[in-house]
C-alpha cells in the first residue's frame, strides 16, 4: 500500500512539473493562461495520483505499461523543452538556447512547403499577427513535429526490440474498457481502435488549426499570443497526433499478442488455426 502511495505521488509530481515546464523556463508571465496552466497542472497532477493510487483500473488506459508511457511522457516533456527553448533564444540572446533556435528555423525551412502540416499550423495566426510569432510558430513547429516522429520511430524500435507487450502484460488492468471473454472478437475491435487512431493521428495535424480558425471567427477573438499560450498551441498540436499514433501502436501490438494466445491454445486442443 505504502509503495503504491510513493510511486503515485511520484508520477504526479512529474506530471506537475512536465505541465510547469514552459514557466519554469521563461521569465513568470502573470496572466489569465499562466493562472489557467496552473490549474491544469494541479488537476492532472490530482488526476494522476488518484488513478494510481486506486487498485482497480480508471480512466487511463496502459496504466501498467512502463514503457509505453514512459515515451509517451519524454515526447511531451521534449516538445515543452524544444518549444520553451526556442521562445527563451528570441527573448533573451544570451540564454545559450540559440542553437535550439537555429535548429528550427533550418527545420522550418526545410519543412514549409504546400501541403505540409507546419504549412496548415501556421495559418491559426492572424494575417494582421506579428512576424516574430509567426516566426517562433513556425521553428516550435518543425521542431515538435520531426521530435514527434522522431519518438514514435523510437518507440516502434523498442517495441519489437523488447518484444512490447510481453507474456505478462494484463490487458483489463491496461484497457479495462476493452476486456472480453471472446478473444478472437476482442482482438478485432482492437485492430480497429488502432486504425482509428492512426488515421485519426494523421488528420488531426491538417484538422486542428482549421478548428482553431473557426473557432475563432465563430467567437470573434483577437486577443494577443502570450508566450505560454502559443507553446500550448504548438505543443497540443504536436503531441496529440503523436500521442494518437502511439496508442494505435500500443494496441495493434496487443492485438497482435491475443491472436497469437489464441493460434496456441488452438494448437493445443488440436484445433486448426
Amino acid at each position: 500500500m505504502s509503495g503504491r502511495i510513493v510511486g503515485a505521488l511520484v508520477r504526479a509530481a512529474l506530471v506537475i512539473v512536465a505541465i510547469a515546464l514552459p514557466g519554469l523556463i521563461l521569465p513568470y508571465e502573470n496572466d489569465d493562461f499562466s493562472l489557467l496552466m496552473t490549474l491544469v497542472a494541479l488537476f492532472m497532477g490530482g488526476l494522476t495520483f488518484v488513478e494510481y493510487v486506486a487498485v482497480a483500473p480508471g480512466l487511463i488506459e496502459f496504466r501498467f505499461a512502463p514503457l509505453y508511457n514512459a515515451m509517451r511522457f519524454a515526447t511531451l516533456v521534449l516538445m515543452l523543452a524544444l518549444t520553451s527553448f526556442t521562445v527563451l533564444a528570441q527573448i533573451d540572446a544570451q540564454a545559450g538556447t540559440g542553437a535550439v533556435r537555429d535548429l528550427g528555423a533550418r527545420l522550418g525551412s526545410v519543412l514549409d512547403v504546400p501541403l505540409s502540416p507546419l504549412r496548415s499550423l501556421l495559418r491559426i495566426l492572424p494575417a494582421s499577427a506579428d512576424p516574430a510569432q509567426a516566426e517562433l510558430l513556425r521553428q516550435g513547429g518543425a521542431l515538435v513535429l520531426v521530435s514527434g516522429v522522431a519518438m514514435i520511430g523510437l518507440l516502434c524500435a523498442l517495441m519489437r526490440w523488447t518484444h512490447w507487450p510481453g507474456v505478462g502484460f494484463n490487458l483489463w488492468t491496461n484497457m479495462p474498457t476493452f476486456y472480453s471473454a471472446d478473444d478472437s472478437a476482442l482482438a478485432r475491435r482492437l485492430r480497429r481502435d488502432a486504425l482509428v487512431s492512426v488515421v485519426l493521428a494523421l488528420a488531426l495535424p491538417y484538422l486542428l488549426p482549421e478548428i482553431a480558425r473557426q473557432l475563432s471567427h465563430f467567437l470573434a477573438t483577437a486577443a494577443p499570443w502570450s508566450t505560454l499560450s502559443l507553446i500550448w498551441t504548438v505543443v497540443a498540436w504536436a503531441f496529440l497526433p503523436a500521442g494518437l499514433f502511439m496508442r494505435g501502436m500500443a494496441i495493434l501490438r496487443a492485438a497482435r499478442q491475443i491472436e497469437r494466445s489464441c493460434r496456441e491454445t488452438s494448437e493445443q486442443d488440436g484445433v486448426p488455426a
